[in-house]
């Protein structure tokens, strides 16, 4: 065999590996990217339902009840509104944003951080509706 024939053959070699691992890699780089995004959407949703189950504890068991708790937020979240009858998160995604929205059976108002990590929220009964503020 000729050294040039040798080095001929581990360039191929070189090639079909790479040929085989590049898109591998990129696979591997997709399903990360879908990964993260899952877990960051359901933490939020796990989020919305912890505030939503409070404040409706709260309001029944009437005025001037108020519980205070912790929660921890994901990455991303761009704004969080409450609107009468629902929490509604907006998470920034690469396909642009995504509403999670949970709703509640009782009136709640108030605000929701929209900074990441660990907060205290406090949630309180005030008749009509529960007021919900980071404490």
């Amino acid at each position: 065999m000729k050294k040039g024939q040798a080095a001929m053959e581990y360039i191929l070699m070189i090639g079909f590996i790479l040929a085989l691992l590049i898109p591998l890699i990129l696979l591997f780089y997709n399903q990360r990217a879908d990964t993260a995004l899952q877990v960051r959407s359901q933490q939020l949703r796990a989020v919305g339902e912890k505030i939503v189950d409070q404040a409706e504890s709260v309001y029944y068991l009437g005025e001037p009840s108020r519980i205070q708790f912790r929660i921890q937020l994901p990455d991303n979240v761009v704004n969080v509104t409450i609107v009468n009858k629902a929490l509604v998160f907006k998470l920034s995604t690469e396909a642009g944003v995504s509403d999670i929205v949970i709703p509640s059976v009782v009136n709640i108002t108030g605000a929701v951080p929209l900074t990441s990590g660990i907060h205290h929220i406090s949630v309180e009964n005030r008749g009509g509706y529960v007021n919900i503020n980071s404490s």
